[in-house]
């Protein structure tokens, strides 16, 4: 299953492909995408689309994704940012929202995901109504 990270920082939404370790971590990779803050919800959802169902896979320096974003370090860039994860099977996209610890890791809030068709619309909809959640 593909999945992506989704940064909802105040300069810029960065959303980046997941790249598995060997250890089953994961790594921000490209394709990466950048919009505008507050995107029409089928300009989100057709962007996280086209991460997940990018073929090529790279990793890229991260200090690349952070000063496209607009940051100089992770700290201020994760301390910025609401986050969540989207993985797509052949016809669902699942989005996952987390909240950001005082010791600066992303933790997954419970029960709480979205399960959509790939509609990009319904996609960015739903990813848009989650932030509610991200904290």
């Amino acid at each position: 299953m593909r999945s992506c990270s989704i940064f909802f920082s105040p300069k810029r939404i960065v959303i980046t492909a997941n790249i598995e370790t060997p250890d089953g971590g994961l790594n921000f990779g490209k394709p990466t995408e950048f919009l505008k803050h507050d995107p029409a919800a089928d300009e989100l959802g057709r962007a996280i689309i086209k991460v997940l169902k990018a073929k090529h896979r790279d990793k890229p320096h991260a200090m690349e994704i952070l000063k496209e974003a607009g940051f100089e370090s992770w700290k201020d860039f994760s301390a910025a940012s609401h986050y969540m994860t989207a993985e797509m099977s052949e016809k669902r996209v699942i989005i996952r929202p987390y909240f950001s610890g005082i010791d600066g890791e992303y933790y997954e809030v419970m029960n709480r995901e979205k399960n959509t068709d790939t509609e990009p619309f319904e996609v960015g909809h739903a990813a848009i109504r989650l932030l509610e959640y991200c904290g």
